[in-house]
């Protein structure tokens, strides 16, 4: 199977996407299994929303943990059930499971709490960032945020392709931000399955401010216990960073 974003080591000493780097060599998954405890992490629930193709799953499970993911588009889908089938064979310690659907309406889902939640490149897809971090402060004391921010009038600005694609400075949900256009107004809902790194439901999504997105962290009840930049505002790409968050 053909795997297009996340590289992992499978049991047979293969990887799913050579061209790509590994799974466990990414600052983002070693500073999140750091903070989730690192080997204390073995019999620990963790959550992934918005898995992709499963790969940080997979290596949470290999490391001992309870592991939980959740990915709508099918073709990821399929990926992640293979990675599944390939952990079950070869593993004794830690467990892997996958639900296809959307984590927009994380209430439908009716999910356990977990210790840990992972949420990378998810947040910034979503129209009501604000309310989907409140529904997480239902699910955990213990979250590794990790998503773009919009950038404020006086901070550098994405140009070109990006400068198209966000917004105004406005407000949405009681928060300042930028709406950022996932689709084109024409596009139809079909061909989504296609857009792997795009939102799912909605054509828009409200990317807060840096100073926003920590109001909407402590607003969901959740302190902050780590920040880290991860990338700069650049005319390529917009600012990125990580929190890891405890409600204590």
């Amino acid at each position: 199977m053909i795997f297009h974003h996340h590289n992992v080591v499978l049991p047979n000493g293969g990887q799913t996407a050579p061209e790509k780097p590994l799974i466990t060599s990414i600052r983002r998954f070693r500073v999140a299994l750091a903070v989730f405890g690192g080997d204390q992490i073995v019999g620990k629930k963790v959550l992934d929303l918005g898995c992709l193709e499963g790969g940080y799953s997979y290596e949470f499970a290999k490391a001992g943990a309870l592991v939980h993911g959740i990915e709508v588009r099918q073709t990821s889908f399929k990926r992640c059930c293979h990675l599944r089938e390939r952990f079950q064979q070869n593993s004794d310690v830690g467990s892997l499971d996958y639900t296809s659907a959307s984590v927009t309406d994380l209430a439908s889902l009716r999910l356990e709490r977990h210790d840990h939640v992972f949420c990378s490149g998810i947040l910034y897809h979503l129209a009501n960032p604000a309310a989907f971090l409140r529904d997480l402060g239902g699910l955990t004391n213990s979250l590794y945020l990790h998503t773009h921010v919009a950038a404020n009038n006086g901070e550098p600005q994405p140009t070109g392709r990006w400068q198209m694609l966000l917004g105004e400075l406005q407000t949405h949900e009681g928060y300042t931000g930028r709406w950022y256009r996932e689709y084109p107004d024409s596009d139809q809902q079909c061909r989504r399955e296609q857009f792997a790194l795009s939102s799912w439901e909605n054509r828009h999504s409200f990317w807060p401010l840096e100073s926003e997105l920590e109001r909407m962290i402590e607003s969901a009840g959740f302190d902050l216990v780590l920040r880290e930049r991860t990338q700069e505002s650049s005319p390529d790409r917009p600012a990125r960073l990580a929190y890891y968050c405890r409600r204590l």
